[in-house]
């Protein structure tokens, strides 16, 4: 693990029992950001960024994650449940707001999830901005296939399986469904998924 950056009174607490390898970077620019990193986690191959002030991470029990978290601002914040995985999720947490995932989901390849735009679409009237940022939260035993992306002030209901390419604009709300498609939409109703192939 490598921590780089310009800072000063942020916390970095890891717990003896969690993996962090020398493929994990991170990155600490500014003031009162804390990360936390609890027992049996594993983080390999990581990007972690903190720009701004008070920006805030936690990663429970059991998660294995590898990809890149952005904690951008102030006050903005990023939790991961106990026991979920990332393949190679990139999380950006930007302009105050949060992102929440709840227990045992599933992140595959180049999955996306940004609480912003990070720049600005305005009214050509009255330069009133548009695109305001918003909360992203995901429920638990939720797995997003490849390269979805969930957008700004999304919430995702527990058991979604959400398909490959999929772009989420809107809550989905239907609990243990799938959703496809760009926009995502409601595509069956009543199912479970489980991590293992069953016979």
């Amino acid at each position: 693990m490598e921590i780089k950056g310009v800072h000063r009174d942020c916390t970095i607490e890891i717990d003896p029992g969690a993996v962090v390898d020398n493929g994990v970077e991170i990155t600490m620019n500014g003031s009162g950001h804390y990360l936390k990193v609890y027992c049996g986690a594993v983080l390999r191959r990581m990007t972690i960024t903190f720009n701004g002030k008070g920006n805030s991470l936690v990663i429970n029990e059991g998660c294995k994650l590898r990809g890149a978290m952005y904690l951008r601002q102030e006050n903005s914040s990023i939790e991961v449940g106990r026991d979920t995985t990332f393949v190679s999720a990139r999380l950006f947490a930007m302009e105050g707001r949060s992102i929440f995932l709840g227990a045992d989901c599933m992140l595959s390849t180049d999955v996306t999830l940004r609480t912003s735009d990070e720049h600005s679409i305005l009214d050509e009237s009255s330069s009133r901005r548009l695109n305001i940022a918003a909360n992203i939260r995901i429920g638990s035993h939720v797995w997003l296939g490849d390269k979805v992306t969930v957008g700004k002030g999304c919430s995702i209901a527990d058991g979604v399986v959400v398909g490959a390419h999929s772009l989420v604009i809107k809550d989905l709300e239907q609990r243990n469904s799938v959703y496809a498609g760009t926009p995502a939409k409601l595509i069956r109703k009543n199912i479970k998924w489980r991590r293992e192939l069953v016979s």
